[in-house]
Formats: structure tokens, C-alpha cells, sequence
């Protein structure tokens, strides 16, 4: 008995290290970007309240996106570029420290470009924002000054 808890105890700790991982068996999907891509998507943390957001981003359920992003001086546009077929898609994106999710629907037609941005404003008297994401795309490139 005492060889099994020190085992499961050993498994533990190497685990928590890193030194070996676990399947769950849940891994995910993951699109992969293209280098030349007929849709090219901003990510962007505007939130001045949240110095660094986690930004996940999925495509028709598989992920495109999935990092930390800064907020800068809220100039920052991270650009991601995939090729995708025509017709509908799900863009789904979700932040467990944000605390926020989007889902949307879009259509690809020809070449598009497309952003995602992260608010949250709490100071704010006049307006306050709660946390949230946007998502917009349009048919011609984004011009963001």
C-alpha cells in the first residue's frame, strides 16, 4: 500500500514539473496559418484595466489562436493569416482570465480581413465597459490608424 501512494505521489510531482504529461485524450484541433491566407485576422487586448489577457481563438471549432496578449498602449494588432473555404464559418473566442466569450458566424466569399478585440474599462464613470470581445470583418484591408 505504502509503494502504490508513493508511486501515485511520485507521478504527481513529476507531473507538476513537467518532467511527463497526461492525456486527457480532449486534445484539440488546431488550424494551421497560411502564408498566403484569403483571411487575415487581428487579435487585439484594448482593455487598459487588464495589462495582459488570454485570447483563445477558434475557427470552426479548431484553434487558431491561443496566447497571452499585452495591451500596450492599445496600438496592438496581432495579425493572423488562413486560407479557408468558401462559404459560412464559426469563429468562437473565449478568455478564462477575461472572462468573456464571442461567438459569431461569417461568411468567406473572396479575400477578407477580420478583427477581435478585448474590452473591459471598470473606471470609467461616464461608460463603463464590461468585459467583452468584438468581432468584425470586411472585404478590404483594415487601415487601424
Amino acid at each position: 500500500m505504502k509503494k502504490i501512494a508513493l508511486g501515485i505521489f511520485l507521478t504527481v510531482l513529476m507531473i507538476s514539473f513537467g518532467y511527463c504529461q497526461v492525456s486527457t485524450g480532449a486534445e484539440e484541433s488546431v488550424i494551421k496559418q497560411a502564408r498566403i491566407g484569403n483571411f487575415v485576422l487581428y487579435v487585439s487586448n484594448q482593455s487598459l484595466a487588464t495589462n495582459l489577457v488570454d485570447i483563445k481563438v477558434y475557427i470552426d471549432d479548431q484553434v487558431a489562436v491561443n496566447q497571452g496578449f499585452t495591451v500596450g498602449k492599445q496600438d496592438n494588432w496581432i495579425p493572423f493569416q488562413f486560407n479557408l473555404s468558401k462559404g459560412s464559418h464559426k469563429i468562437r473566442v473565449e478568455s478564462p482570465n477575461g472572462t468573456s466569450t464571442l461567438k459569431e458566424t461569417f461568411k468567406i466569399v473572396d479575400n477578407h480581413w477580420a478583427v477581435v478585440e478585448y474590452w473591459y474599462s471598470p473606471e470609467s464613470d461616464a461608460n463603463p465597459t464590461p468585459k467583452n470581445f468584438t468581432f468584425y470583418i470586411k472585404n478590404k484591408p483594415i487601415n487601424f490608424k
